[in-house]
């Protein structure tokens, strides 16, 4: 137990004089620090713990401890009033936050399939978002690879485990680039792992197809009193595949009303529900058919995909999908789509900027309203 751990120990007592030293001196960074560290000390508690129900109690409170800390240095990185300062802290802090809720703080964690509460992974998608959509564009490239390192944790908690490994090899290719070795070898063990339940979750589901098929045959069969009159599936799996994508596809540009550029121009609200039965059709042809999926289809669901987060107002991976989806055009010569996705790229490249903007007036705004009501006090 951490109690043991004489580094820790020090570290824990360093950091409460630390805040002694603190409490009469106004400064957002040193505060921010201060709680990061504080969240990233616990953060090493809760890897220590084994994670078992003996134990339990003494990990929830590390956890809780943890998130709390991170939490109040994000409240204070949002004093700074230098930007590139608030931008770099900000994203320490939240990925930092996402990485307790999605209790992937060491590959033993990360490898342990265990249940998370779905208000954990959405507060921890929160986070990711919060970078991705505001922090974005300013994100050095280091950073960059602990978002999706972090995103692929997301997905792999939610069980998209070909989301997971994809993004996990973004992670990989940003590390090759850019000479970051000491994350080759762990990355690439992940991508491994992913991989392998990826092909175990597309056996079962190919197991289960199977078994609901001739289960369904059988019904069929007795219901009648003779196998003639049963009619089963198409039996050719390639014609099988790509009439159910081409469905779910359909289905979801009708929920996400993205049947035309016009229609998709059009900022409308879209029902939540409506939002999520897209995305879960959009999820059964990735998880369930990707392996399957031709390259030209994977345009299709990866404009659609685009589509959903658009609707959602996650406007930055909006134009990420749309431009995964014109590399594709680009390589393979479907030169009908480029047009079009550049467009769309490019009425997304805009949202994220007035977005961005926005966001920047606000927190402008707050800072002046906050610092008048401390004038006046």
């Amino acid at each position: 137990m951490y109690e043991r751990d004489k580094k820790i120990q020090a570290l824990l007592k360093c950091l409460e004089h630390s805040e002694d030293l603190l409490k009469h001196h106004n400064s957002p960074e040193d505060w921010a620090e201060l709680y990061y560290n504080y969240g990233l000390a616990w953060l090493a508690v809760m890897s220590t713990i084994p994670d078992d129900d003996r134990s339990a109690q003494a990990r929830k409170h590390a956890r809780e401890n943890a998130r709390c800390y991170f939490e109040r240095a994000i409240a204070f990185c949002k004093k700074d009033p230098r930007l590139r300062v608030q931008v770099k802290k900000l994203t320490y802090c939240h990925l930092g936050a996402a990485a307790v809720l999605l209790d992937c703080t060491a590959t033993a964690a990360r490898t342990e399939q265990k249940h998370i509460p779905p208000e954990d992974i959405k507060d921890a998608q929160g986070h990711l978002d919060f970078v991705e959509r505001v922090l974005g564009d300013c994100l050095p490239l280091g950073s960059r690879m602990h978002l999706f390192k972090t995103r692929s944790d997301q997905y792999y908690r939610q069980g998209f485990y070909l989301l997971a490994k994809e993004t996990a090899e973004n992670a990989l290719h940003i590390a090759k680039s850019n000479g970051f070795k000491t994350e080759l070898v762990t990355l690439q063990e992940r991508i491994d792992f992913l991989n392998r339940l990826y092909e175990e979750k597309i056996r079962l589901t190919t197991d289960n197809d199977a078994d609901n098929s001739y289960s369904d045959n059988d019904a069929s069969s007795e219901a009648s009193g003779s196998e003639t009159t049963a009619k089963p599936k198409d039996p050719r799996l390639r014609v099988q595949i790509k009439q159910q994508t081409y469905i779910y596809l359909s289905l979801a540009e009708m929920l996400l009303d993205c049947s035309s550029t016009a229609a998709r121009n059009r900022q409308k609200s879209i029902p939540h529900a409506d939002i999520e039965e897209a995305k879960e059709h959009l999820n059964f042809v990735r998880d369930k058919l990707g392996v399957s999926v031709p390259t030209g289809t994977r345009v299709q669901l990866l404009k659609t995909r685009s589509d959903q987060f658009y609707r959602q107002g996650i406007y930055e991976l909006a134009k990420e999908t749309a431009e995964d989806a014109l590399q594709i055009a680009s390589s393979n010569g479907f030169n009908t789509e480029l047009d079009s996705l550049q467009k769309r790229i490019d009425f997304l490249d805009k949202l994220c900027e007035h977005k961005r903007s926005r966001i920047v007036i606000e927190d402008i705004s707050n800072s002046s309203s906050e610092t008048c009501c401390s004038e006046s006090e």
